[in-house]
């Protein structure tokens, strides 16, 4: 169920709104929905892209259409790459 999840984190809206500037590509790691991406385009008065990394199928049939402009169904970190268990 992607309810339980998709919920947006402000305090990070706010940082990456600090820091975007027009015409921009801000990476959205785990953008699960795309709420992140959807939240910026609409908070900024310039244009920005969006492009996400998810690994979550169910996820990845929400975030289009949504505010991630370009969606990579990829994990950056393999458990084993780092040696912990996830």
């Amino acid at each position: 169920m992607l309810d339980k999840y998709d919920t947006l984190n402000y305090q990070v809206l706010n940082m990456v709104a600090e820091v975007a500037f027009p015409n921009c590509t801000i990476l959205d790691v785990g953008c699960w929905t795309g709420n992140l991406g959807e939240a910026l385009k609409k908070r900024l008065n310039f244009a920005v892209t969006v492009d996400g990394l998810e690994n979550n199928q169910d996820a990845l049939k929400s975030v289009k259409g949504r505010g991630v402009s370009r969606v990579s169904p990829r994990r950056l970190v393999q458990k084993h790459d780092v040696g912990i268990a996830m």
